[in-house]
């Protein structure tokens, strides 16, 4: 998925990109927000680029699928797993402990996000593929 931003701000670990908003194209129903979202990007390929700079980012969306998948479909699925779990060890027909076991699971589907993302931090930024102009 590629997207327009321009470079707002340049540190020596860390680029921060603006996206913009405005894609050129006329739909009825724009998914892109009408607001500008700051983002950090990579420059792996050693572009000369500048503060203010209009460039091209590029996000995979192999790791775009893999973020959405830790987010929303890990703690689901711990929810469930800890919810039987709870059921079989209370070994009653109450729902309150196997709930609470569902919630802990839920969070530590949060925790492994915390974890992956501290892990892959670099790994999965957006990264910048080309300057369509220099200031």
């Amino acid at each position: 998925m590629n997207e327009t931003a321009i470079i707002c701000d340049i540190n020596v670990t860390t680029i921060r990109a603006t996206i913009s908003s405005e894609c050129g194209e006329s739909c009825l129903n724009c998914s892109k927000p009408k607001h500008k979202d700051s983002i950090h990007v990579l420059n792996t390929s050693h572009l000369d680029i500048k503060v203010g700079d209009r460039v091209e980012i590029y996000a995979s969306p192999g790791k775009t699928i893999l973020a959405g998948f830790l987010i929303f479909i890990v703690p689901l699925l711990l929810f469930i797993v800890f919810f039987f779990v709870g059921q079989r060890i209370t070994g009653t027909d109450g729902e309150l402990i196997p709930f609470l076991c569902g919630i802990g699971g839920i969070g530590v589907g949060f925790l492994i996000n915390v974890v992956v993302k501290s892990i892959r931090k670099q790994k999965d930024l957006p990264e910048i593929i080309k300057i369509y102009s220099n200031t």
